[in-house]
C-alpha cells in the first residue's frame, strides 16, 4: 500500500511505500468461552476491520459479535456512513433469537492512510507514529450496546 505522510518535525508531505502493521490483542476469558472477535477484510483500495467484544455476563455476546462479523464480511463496498452501518445492525441483533450485546469498532483505513469509521462500547481504535498514540474512539458511547435497539455509535 502507498500512503502519503506528514513528517511530524517538518511537516512535510512525503509519499511512497509505507508499512502499515494492523495489531489486535483479544483477551479470552479463562473458560474458554471467548467472546472477543476481530475481523479484517481487504480490499483493493482499502482495508476494513471490525473489533466486536460480546458482553460477558449475558447470553448471546458471543453471537452478536459473530454476527458483526458476518456482516462485514458480506460488505462488497463499504457504506457510505459507518455509524449508520452500526445503527442498521443494532436494529437487525435485537430482533434475533440468538444474538445478545456486543461492544462494537468498525474502522476503514484507505490507502492514502486516512483512517474513520463508528464505534459503540468500549473498543478502542488507536493510530500510532513515533512514541506517541492517538485513540480514535474517545468520543464514543459506552452504552447502550449493539443490541440493545438503542445504541447511539459516533463517527471517528
Amino acid at each position: 500500500m502507498s500512503v502519503t505522510r506528514r513528517s511530524a518535525r517538518r511537516g512535510r508531505m512525503t509519499s511512497g511505500p509505507a508499512r502499515l502493521h494492523l495489531a489486535t490483542r483479544v483477551e479470552e476469558e479463562c473458560l474458554g468461552r471467548g467472546e472477543d472477535r476481530v475481523g479484517v477484510l481487504t480490499l483493493p483500495d482499502r482495508i476494513l476491520a471490525v473489533v466486536a467484544d460480546g458482553a460477558g455476563g449475558v447470553s448471546g455476546g458471543a453471537a452478536a459479535a459473530d454476527f458483526v462479523l458476518r456482516a462485514l464480511g458480506e460488505c462488497a463496498e463499504p457504506p457510505a456512513s459507518w455509524s449508520a452501518w452500526l445503527a442498521q445492525l443494532d436494529q437487525k441483533i435485537t430482533v434475533s433469537l440468538t444474538c445478545g450485546l456486543a461492544a462494537v469498532a468498525v474502522f476503514e483505513i484507505q490507502d492514502d492512510g486516512v483512517v474513520f469509521g463508528a464505534s459503540v462500547g468500549d473498543c478502542e481504535v488507536r493510530t500510532f507514529e513515533g512514541i506517541g498514540s492517538r485513540n480514535l474512539t474517545s468520543r464514543q458511547n459506552r452504552k447502550p450496546l449493539l443490541g440493545s435497539g438503542s445504541a447511539t455509535p459516533v463517527t471517528f
